[in-house]
């Protein structure tokens, strides 16, 4: 990874983390467009600058997007200190932020901020997904035993 991206995950990072502070929404598009506002002085001001003021902002979205979904997704980094404390909960599976989409965009929302409706999509998203994984599991066991079958008839 170039240091040139480390920074910008960085910098991506920062202002989550002042939106965390704040309890404000992870919203993509605010964050890219206040990452890209912040470097707009490094635009030149000719006939190529709408290339590279819209494939920065490309890549930029793109960035954020990959930095929340690791901050708030299912795989996210559990080992980040939580900003939310919540007496009686251990934390070890609720998570700060959760991806919903509201007014047609994904928005990182903070879970106390959540609608009963909205919490209770994921918990049920959380068990279809473990009945998909396990069947998944079962699938991979029994192409095992099939293939080493295989093996011992050839």
């Amino acid at each position: 990874m170039s240091s040139q991206h480390e920074k910008l995950i960085s910098e991506i990072n920062e202002h989550l983390d002042e939106l965390t502070q704040r309890q404000r929404p992870w919203v993509a598009q605010f964050v890219t467009h206040a990452i890209c506002d912040a470097h707009e002085d490094g635009l030149t001001n000719n006939e190529h600058r709408y290339f590279w003021d819209y494939s920065g902002h490309k890549f930029v979205r793109s960035t954020v997007t990959k930095v929340i979904n690791d901050r708030a997704g299912d795989e996210a980094d559990r080992a980040r200190p939580q900003q939310i404390t919540l007496p009686g909960f251990s934390r070890e599976h609720l998570q700060d932020y959760y991806i919903v989409t509201r007014n047609g965009r994904d928005e990182g929302i903070i879970v106390t901020d959540l609608t009963t409706g909205e919490l209770l999509a994921k918990a049920e998203l959380y068990r279809s997904m473990s009945v998909a994984c396990r069947g998944h599991a079962d699938e991979i066991e029994r192409f095992v035993t099939w293939r080493n079958n295989q093996a011992k008839s050839a």
